[in-house]
């Protein structure tokens, strides 16, 4: 996720959270820090399915619409191998 969640202004790489259903409750209300924490554990590769998006900032950005969604290829970017 390093690689396709980032943010080249930000120091380090920002990771997504995966929440399942039973967990979605106590990850809203998690109102200390130790509470957050105990999210911060590794999700398993196979069970993630992922591609990378355009991009959403500047005047032509796409923002909150379906296209969004839209596969894009970046070539630096690109596996060196395929993961699944």
């Amino acid at each position: 996720m390093k690689k396709i969640h980032n943010n080249p202004k930000a120091d380090g790489a920002r990771m997504p959270v995966v929440l399942n259903k039973t967990n979605e409750e106590a990850w809203l209300n998690a109102d200390t820090e130790e509470k957050v924490k105990a999210f911060s554990k590794p999700f398993e590769d196979e069970l993630l399915n992922y591609y990378t998006v355009g991009k959403i900032l500047g005047k032509n950005a796409l923002g909150n619409t379906i296209d969004i969604e839209k596969q894009v290829f970046y070539p630096e970017l690109a596996p060196k191998k395929e993961l699944f």
